[in-house]
């Protein structure tokens, strides 16, 4: 689409660009070419200078026959410029694709992030899986462990009770 409405811009500074010669030549006005001492001032300043209040001081100092070239030479290095963007335009047509294309490279590309971003976390939450019950059978083990040893200590604590009344009745019956 933009190489289209770029296209209409072209024909439209090409007419301009006539009407600018027809002017010359109807009113018997020089068309400035390079070997015209004018011409590459002109086209310097034409370069430099793209802002209307950059022409404005000139449009009475300047006879029709200035005006006219000044206004050819601006249509040549518009065409110009559009003619270099739009080649521009070509090349990353070429090589990019058109919107359409790199919108549906975007897509894909973002669905291939969004499926690897996915699978790396099916993978994590797989490997987080397999530690939570790596710590759960260690946690089974160190509660197998504590029961063990918790009850051999209240067989130990029971033992030195059943010891301890034994002596003292013992002890009882030696006093008496």
């Amino acid at each position: 689409m933009e190489l289209k409405l770029l296209n209409v811009a072209r024909a439209r500074i090409g007419e301009l660009r006539q009407d600018y010669e027809e002017f010359l030549k109807s009113r018997q006005l020089r068309q400035w070419t390079a070997d015209d001492k004018r011409f590459q001032p002109m086209q310097d300043f034409t370069r430099k200078h793209n802002l209307l209040s950059d022409y404005e001081p000139f449009f009475k100092q300047w006879s029709a026959e200035e005006m006219a070239n000044v206004g050819l030479t601006l249509c040549f290095q518009v065409d110009t410029m559009m003619n270099k963007y739009m080649e521009s335009l070509e090349r990353t047509f070429v090589t990019q694709g058109g919107i359409k294309e790199r919108m549906h490279q975007a897509r894909t590309g973002y669905r291939q992030q969004q499926d690897n971003r996915m699978t790396e976390m099916e993978q994590t939450i797989s490997t987080l899986q397999q530690q939570l019950a790596q710590a759960q059978a260690e946690a089974a083990q160190w509660k197998a462990s504590y029961e063990d040893l918790k009850q051999r200590a209240l067989d130990a604590y029971r033992k030195q009770e059943e010891e301890i009344k034994r002596l003292k009745k013992e002890m009882e019956v030696n006093n008496l």
